[in-house]
């Protein structure tokens, strides 16, 4: 409620200043509408996503040690990210499927690639700790994006078993996901653990 001077010039100066402060408040619904969309991704997956996720989910639910030491539970992620990517290349015969992608300009390799769909691929097989691995991962894409943009990607799945998908869908995961136009390529974080 504004105050105009010539309607409330018979107001009391203390009540003036009061209406003029008082202003409604609007609720900025972009955040919410941004966490429903990041959300919906599952929704709007692709058949050839829905293959790459769904291949991961049937190597990591039999395979994975939920108890191992460092050392097994390095040796099982490892056997498990081979088996995913054999299963892939192998069995579903995807044409532009590619396995350890190299990254332009650095020494770092991602786990599968799709040159169809100019999507990234990587699984995290524990749900422990994916903060470090996801923010390396979006580097990684960013990176090769900046050297070889003849070869960039424009969307980037991070496939990780809950609670970690849903740490990286809320907080600084999910603020990141949301700078596509920065960034210049999508992200996804999809929970592994179920099928799509």
């Amino acid at each position: 409620m504004q105050c105009d001077a010539d309607k409330c010039a018979d107001v009391k100066p203390k009540t003036r200043i009061l209406a003029t402060l008082w202003q409604p408040k609007l609720v900025d619904l972009d955040p919410m509408r941004d966490q429903l969309a990041a959300m919906s991704g599952l929704l709007q997956a692709t058949h050839r996503q829905r293959v790459i996720h769904n291949a991961a989910h049937q190597v990591l639910i039999p395979n994975w040690v939920h108890n191992a030491d460092e050392s097994t539970a390095t040796k099982k992620c490892q056997s498990i990210t081979l088996l995913w990517q054999s299963q892939i290349i192998l069995l579903e015969k995807m044409e532009g499927i590619h396995r350890e992608y190299v990254v332009a300009g650095i020494n770092e390799r991602f786990d599968l690639v799709d040159t169809v769909e100019r999507t990234v691929y990587e699984l995290k097989t524990s749900s422990k700790n994916p903060h470090h691995e996801f923010y390396k991962d979006v580097f990684k894409v960013w990176v090769h994006n900046r050297n070889a943009p003849q070869d960039a990607f424009h969307r980037f799945v991070f496939l990780v078993p809950n609670p970690g998908a849903d740490q990286l869908n809320r907080g600084l995961g999910f603020q990141v996901q949301r700078r596509i136009d920065e960034l210049g390529f999508g992200i996804n974080v999809m929970d592994v653990g179920q099928t799509l």
